[in-house]
């Protein structure tokens, strides 16, 4: 992953990551623009909408009363092949005072265009892929940090379980506990129950609802469940990740439980934020460890069925559901 340049004349913005993609384009917008966007020597496309000509002629445009413009072509992966060509020809000689930006998801390198505009020298690329959850933590505590706050030991996890992996919402959730802060003499601390105070634990309690349904064998508030996390805009791939997810972290408190740790020693045994420690330690009562390791096979078979079948992937979940509720073993 290439960097951000002093100026660049051509960048290629691309990513799973569009909040930091985002984020991008507008450091580069304002720094072009310190006082804000000037319209004279402010250009934007859609890639699915425009021509590589037109991009081409809009960035050799001399700027007007500035000393440079910029030019901005989003969803460029959207544009047909043929039209990268006169736009990896203008990357060979780029207007010095153009700053031509490219925003995609992934750069098509099977288009001969495409591939030649990345080698130009005159590119800077920056990719953003997903984060993982290693790399989400630190970055919570860094976005903190930007805003003169100092979270405490147990608010990056929390944060995290409750709101999800979002750079967007995580985000959002550190401008609603810096504006509950409030302003005040720096490094200003952010202590689990302030967190707790400003943030809802709703996408985590929703799928913990679930998984407590589900092991109390009560079926049809469990499909319940899963349906309003289904409304609530999570897909069936990503609640099966997640009812597996929950289901390990049961099968390592059992294993912990029956090797006499507990407390903190038990979080870090069983790799889970401290705070979730006596919920699921309530909830495992109700387990064997065969019946822990027998649930999550069956939950292997789904995820592969998930990838493989042509059934509808809400109804493979929901058979996962009433499979587990009617016995873990079979």
């Amino acid at each position: 992953m290439a960097r951000e340049g002093p100026g660049a004349p051509v960048y290629v913005l691309g990513g799973e990551e569009t909040f930091l993609v985002d984020e991008a384009l507008e450091r580069i917008e304002t720094r072009m623009f310190p006082g804000g966007r000037d319209d004279f020597n402010f250009a934007a496309f859609q890639g699915a909408e425009v021509k590589g000509a037109d991009v081409v002629a809009a960035a050799d445009l001399l700027p007007m009363f500035a000393p440079r413009r910029l030019v901005l072509l989003r969803n460029a992966d959207k544009m047909p092949a043929a039209e990268w060509k006169p736009v990896a020809e203008y990357a060979q000689r780029p207007n010095p005072a153009t700053v031509l930006v490219m925003e995609l998801t992934k750069p098509d390198e099977r288009i001969k265009a495409v591939k030649e505009l990345l080698a130009s020298p005159s590119v800077e690329v920056i990719l953003f892929p997903h984060l993982s959850d290693a790399e989400l933590l630190p970055w919570i505590v860094r976005r903190a940090q930007q805003r003169g706050l100092v979270l405490g030991q147990d608010v990056p996890e929390y944060l995290l379980d409750a709101v999800g992996s979002s750079l967007q919402q995580l985000a959002l959730a550190i401008e609603k506990i810096d504006l509950f802060v409030g302003s005040g003499e720096a490094p200003r601390q952010v202590t689990e129950p302030i967190a707790r105070t400003v943030v809802a634990d709703g996408r985590s309690r929703n799928i913990f609802e679930l998984v407590e349904h589900i092991a109390s064998r009560r079926v049809d508030t469990a499909l319940d469940c899963f349906e309003r996390l289904l409304l609530d805009g999570e897909s069936p791939v990503a609640v099966t990740g997640m009812i597996a997810s929950q289901f390990r972290q049961l099968l390592m408190i059992r294993n912990g439980l029956n090797e006499g740790i507990s407390g903190r020693e038990l979080a870090a045994w069983a790799s889970v934020p401290p705070f979730r420690v006596d919920a699921l330690s309530r909830l495992v009562r109700q387990f064997q460890e065969d019946d822990l390791i027998a649930i999550l096979e069956r939950i292997m078979r789904t995820d592969h069925a998930l990838k493989s079948s042509r059934l509808r992937d809400s109804t493979l979940v929901e058979a996962l559901i009433l499979r587990i509720c009617g016995g873990a073993r079979e």
